[in-house]
């Protein structure tokens, strides 16, 4: 393998990677471009005066020489007590397991490789990365930050700030904007580049702090190295925080909002996250909360599926909803490793399953370690420095994803399969349980039933959650719901692949094409997407074309069939469904979308939600009532226990459903992860993607 020394890229052949800097960095051969960039540089530095600290504010602080020695102490003592070396900072050795992968594996082979890699992870390395993590939000350091502009001291001019900005958002070619370069410096006098491969030179050269990712090796496995690449989690806070189009509508005290309700007494309004009950249990007058909201969710990088990532952003429950749902609010803090093997009957194994969920445990702590912080940290906000306590508010995830984090069995074959609470699998088709009887899992009663070997009946791992170490969080509950895949991409797909089910088997595959005609041909609209070849059961479509399809679906469904169309009427088995008519079977379909849409409200009172609570109810039992005899399993689905039983209590505990929806993060994940990648050569491909 043969490395470029410029972008770290590797290449299989010598000749590859002489046309590859022949074509891409030709122009580090200029001495001319290179010392253009340094007088770019020098000049800014001279040119910009640095703001100082006005000695009178460090002066009416008394004594604080003497608590900045303690503070930093306590931070050093902090460092050592939150240190991750002991959990994260070994990288485990699996050439001990591969060694025997070519056989057949016996339980004392098992045992005796279990014993060995729980003797490596004891050992304990230090390392100058991880303590570098928990460092920056200490009071001198916010004063620091408030006192710097270090964006003044990067470009030589605004215009020119603005046209490198372009340049790299549309991957602009060079020769075109080459010409656009010439043109604009005929009509403007501020200073520019002499040629766009001196700007992009000037970029590379820049040293912006907070902007720089790490990587950290985790674990050995087949001769490869899985490595954690991530943007310590104080950098991205004070990313967002910094931003002042952002922080200036931040929310940081508890708002208890009331209002008349249908029958003239005041009702509990909850809205935004700092309205609901989270926000009211944390709330403390001395210091200010900074609510994080993590999302994680696997996405595909090539079109046959063969390559995936598994990207983390990093968003504050203080952002209002209207604010929170565009792609600035966001920040991406890592990719979260993934353990892969060619070995079928080694990927298969219980204890190969086991390390996979070790090693996203053990990258998740090494992440998120810093935020289990209790003193607090300092920020500078809106021209002032105020401090705040971390709280780990929510976890957005798809189902699997938040199985991996609440180490949770995945089937729907398991005894508990719904990852909020102990409710029985055969029991997730029942839409008449209880709220009273349904048993919610939190913290102790999982590691009770660990202790207590009973781990299996709780259809949980035995395993020590990372995430139980996090103060007044119930892990279980923080893995909150997500709109977009439970309905759009969950429920409702549910419902029209019965539904073609049902067809199918009473009216035959004529009804089945007139349907998807009907889908293809329906009247153009403005910004509305079309199913050129229906609706394919198997394709994977987005939380977007969905929505379309809800618009549409009902008229599509309008006298779709009759009972004159039946081709099994005649059949011994034709009594053993109920078909349900076209007219019953278009009002749950309309029950659905009125649900979908009260979803979408962007508030709710204490009446609201028992409207709400009704149209959820009338449509579950519509749902099991058609659909139920045409599933395998019955229709004991999770997400339907979910959406039926947790929707209501999480809308009282963290606020709308607007404030957890992932509709920005699927763009996102095209932006930031799909195209880099398509960019980059394919090899070592995360720092490729991290530099785009």
């Amino acid at each position: 393998m043969y490395q470029c020394n410029f972008c770290k890229r590797y290449f299989s052949r010598k000749q590859d990677l002489t046309q590859h800097c022949h074509q891409l960095h030709s122009y580090t051969d200029h001495s001319r471009t290179l010392n253009w960039v340094q007088d770019q540089q020098s000049s800014s530095n001279n040119n910009i005066r640095q703001k100082t600290i006005d000695n009178n504010v460090w002066n009416e602080i008394e004594g604080l020489d003497i608590f900045l020695q303690m503070t930093s102490g306590d931070d050093k003592q902090n460092n050592e007590k939150l240190d991750l070396n002991n959990a994260a900072d070994v990288p485990i050795a699996f050439n001990e397991y591969t060694s025997f992968q070519n056989y057949d594996y016996t339980d004392n082979d098992i045992s005796e490789y279990h014993e060995i890699t729980q003797s490596q992870e004891s050992k304990s390395i230090s390392s100058k990365a991880s303590s570098e993590d928990f460092c920056g939000v200490s009071l001198a350091d916010a004063y620091k930050d408030l006192n710097n502009d270090s964006e003044l001291t990067l470009w030589p001019s605004e215009t020119y700030k603005e046209f490198m900005m372009a340049v790299t958002q549309y991957h602009l070619s060079d020769a075109a904007t080459d010409s656009m370069l010439r043109i604009l410096k005929k009509h403007c006098t501020d200073q520019l580049s002499g040629s766009t491969r001196k700007g992009r030179t000037f970029i590379n050269n820049m040293d912006v702090k907070g902007l720089q990712f790490k990587e950290k090796e985790l674990l050995t496995f087949e001769e490869e190295i899985y490595k954690l690449h991530y943007r310590p989690i104080y950098d991205a806070i004070k990313s967002l925080v910094s931003n002042s189009d952002l922080s200036k509508d931040f929310l940081f005290n508890y708002e208890e909002q009331w209002e008349y309700g249908l029958d003239g007494s005041l009702v509990r309004v909850y809205s935004k996250q700092n309205t609901a009950d989270w926000w009211r249990e944390r709330y403390n007058p001395f210091s200010k909360i900074l609510a994080i909201m993590i999302y994680i969710d696997g996405t595909t990088l090539d079109t046959l599926r063969r390559k995936s990532e598994y990207p983390i952003f990093l968003t504050l429950g203080n952002i209002p909803n209207l604010r929170h749902n565009l792609p600035d609010s966001k920040v991406l803090i890592g990719f979260l490793p993934h353990l892969t093997t060619r070995d079928n009957k080694l990927r298969n194994s219980k204890e190969f399953k086991q390390k996979q969920r070790e090693l996203k445990h053990r990258a998740l702590k090494y992440l998120l370690g810093p935020l289990l912080k209790e003193d607090g940290i300092y920020l500078a906000i809106n021209g002032k420095v105020e401090h705040f306590t971390i709280y780990l508010s929510s976890i957005i995830a798809d189902m699997l994803e938040a199985q991996d984090i609440c180490c949770t069995y995945k089937s729907y074959r398991t005894r508990c399969p719904c990852y909020k609470c102990l409710t029985p699998g055969d029991q997730l088709n029942n839409m008449n349980i209880k709220q009273d009887m349904i048993d919610l899992r939190n913290h102790e009663n999982m590691q009770e039933a660990i202790a207590s070997h009973n781990a299996e009946n709780c259809s949980i791992h035995e395993y020590d959650n990372f995430f139980w170490n996090f103060r007044m969080m119930n892990i279980y509950d923080a893995a909150a719901l997500d709109r977009m895949h439970l309905q759009e991409i969950g429920l409702f797909p549910y419902m029209l692949d019965y539904t073609r089910d049902m067809l199918m088997y009473q009216y035959g595959n004529r009804i089945i094409s007139k349907m998807d005609n009907r889908l293809a041909t329906i009247t153009r609209f403005n910004n509305l997407r079309i199913l050129k070849k229906g609706y394919q059961q198997g394709t994977k479509f987005t939380g977007g074309e969905m929505r379309d399809v809800m618009k549409i679906i009902v008229f599509v469904l309008d006298e779709l069939y009759t009972t004159d169309n039946k081709i099994n009427q005649n059949q011994t088995d034709s009594n053993l469904y109920t078909i349900a008519s076209c007219k019953n079977l278009i009002i749950c379909y309309i029950k659905f979308i009125k649900m979908y849409i009260t979803s979408r409200k962007k508030k709710f009172n204490e009446d609201d939600l028992k409207i709400f609570e009704r149209e959820i109810i009338d449509w579950s039992n519509d749902f099991v009532n058609i659909f139920a005899q045409f599933s395998p399993s019955g229709l004991q689905l999770p997400k339907l226990h979910m959406w039926k039983y947790h929707t209501i209590h999480t809308i009282r505990r963290y606020g709308t459903l607007n404030g957890l929806t992932t509709e920005t993060y699927e763009t996102l994940h095209k932006n930031w992860v799909k195209n880099p990648y398509r960019m980059s050569n394919k090899k070592n491909t995360h720092n490729q993607m991290l530099k785009t």
